[in-house]
């Protein structure tokens, strides 16, 4: 389906993450400071987009942006921590496992919460990384990821961009200038003709779904992978349609990680009670 042009975007960093930090200096270039009617932290415009300053890390509490913004989408640039690649990695926010008895909680965020998500965003800043990234000669791995951590209450949609896995990679000023420049990218972009659809199964990097966000017409937008399924509810499989700005026309499975017969079930019995189209990729 054809998604409408964003009216206005609002990009948000924060001194207190490294590669948001990065980002958000080389992006301010671009940007003229001006004084919002209402927010307490710094604000610059350029076009239809603000850049804003938040002083808290980003996937913690920023629930307070839904007081001075109604934007069309928030833009977050943030890291990636991993195995130590290179990745450049665009995913949605939400959370669709149970209570897990680990550290991690407070960034993944409470369970079975989910963000809005506007997938014709996410495609097109997925083709422009994978754009650049070639261009450019990079080197690094271009995906999507699935849908985790917070934010989770912003009343419009959420993106992250992020830089990965290391230190190193969060600091290398060509990655930095990528995010950068599909951010720009994205301030005037219009997403074109595609079909929204819903990601079942798979690993963390979502690598089958990125392949075909790539090349074909799908644009993806909550993620659920297949070790989450134990987890998820028949609720949460709602939410994650009705989050997603446009609707949901398909679903994709990935049956080379499906999880469970039982757990593939509940989901799809979800699917078929919406009629939603079910397509299976090969084993």
């Amino acid at each position: 389906m054809l998604e409408t042009m964003v009216k206005n975007i609002v990009i948000v960093a924060t001194e207190q993450d490294l590669c948001s930090r990065n980002i958000g200096h080389k992006l301010q270039e671009h940007f003229t400071p001006f004084k919002h009617e209402s927010c307490p932290y710094p604000t610059l415009k350029k076009d239809n987009a603000i850049l804003v300053w938040h002083p808290n890390d980003l996937v913690l509490d920023i629930s307070d942006l839904n007081k001075y913004f109604d934007p069309e989408i928030y833009i977050f640039p943030f890291r990636h921590l991993g195995k130590g690649l290179p990745r450049l990695t665009v995913h949605p926010a939400g959370n669709f496992r149970l209570p897990q008895p680990d550290s991690k909680v407070p960034y993944r965020g409470e369970p079975h919460k989910l963000a809005y998500v506007h997938p014709g965003y996410m495609k097109l800043a997925l083709q422009h990384l994978d754009k650049l990234n070639k261009e450019r000669e990079l080197g690094y791995n271009v995906s999507y990821e699935v849908t985790h951590h917070t934010p989770t209450e912003l009343k419009a949609p959420v993106m992250f961009l992020e830089i990965g896995d290391t230190e190193q990679h969060h600091n290398d000023e060509k990655a930095v200038q990528a995010i950068t420049d599909t951010v720009l990218y994205l301030i005037n972009a219009e997403p074109k003709q595609s079909k929204n659809c819903l990601a079942l199964g798979g690993d963390h990097y979502a690598e089958r779904f990125t392949r075909r966000g790539l090349e074909e017409e799908f644009a993806f937008g909550h993620f659920i992978p297949y070790f989450t399924f134990p987890d998820v509810t028949p609720e949460v499989i709602e939410l994650a349609l009705d989050k997603t700005i446009g609707g949901v026309q398909c679903a994709m499975l990935d049956r080379k990680a499906q999880g469970s017969e039982a757990d593939r079930q509940k989901i799809l019995a979800v699917l078929e009670k919406r009629g939603i189209e079910l397509i299976k990729l090969s084993k």
